[in-house]
Formats: C-alpha cells, sequence, structure tokens
C-alpha cells in the first residue's frame, strides 16, 4: 500500500492546530460568565452592539481566537473544495 505523504503532512497539521488550539483554550481563562447578567435584568431597548463591541474589546484574546478559528475553517473549507482528485 502507497502511503500518500500529502494527507499524513495534512493530518499532522490538523492535529497540531487542534492540539494549539486546546492548550491555549486551557492556559487563558475566559471571563464568559464572570460579568454576566441575569436575562431578567438586560433592557432589550439598549444598543446590543455597543455593548458587545466594548466587551470583545475589553477581552482580545476571545476576539483573537474566534478570528483564528474562523480563518481554520475558512482554511479547511478551500482545502476540501480544492483537493486532488483520485483515480
Amino acid at each position: 500500500m502507497k502511503v500518500d505523504y500529502l494527507q499524513v503532512i495534512g493530518v499532522i497539521f490538523a492535529v497540531a492546530a487542534v492540539v494549539a488550539a486546546l492548550t491555549i483554550i486551557a492556559e487563558r481563562g475566559f471571563p464568559l460568565f464572570k460579568y454576566a447578567e441575569p436575562r431578567a435584568l438586560i433592557n432589550v431597548g439598549e444598543d446590543v452592539g455597543e455593548r458587545s463591541g466594548i466587551f470583545l474589546w475589553k477581552n482580545r484574546s476571545l476576539d483573537l481566537i474566534i478570528q483564528a478559528f474562523v480563518l481554520l475553517a475558512s482554511a479547511i473549507g478551500c482545502v476540501a473544495l480544492f483537493r486532488a482528485e483520485r483515480w
């Protein structure tokens, strides 16, 4: 059986990316629910966009990890679309 080195390298990079992401997530604590307010106290008429923007600016590590996940997902999607056909 012939070994496809491109696929092996892809699996190694995917595993390395998952391990790196889990390591970063485990070491960095996210204050997601530390300052959360109960739903009954949230005024729906307030500017939600401004408040979410302020939250992301105060917690830049969370914003950067979300952006990195989006970029990783788009790269995986592109690789899946443009992979070489095997006959």
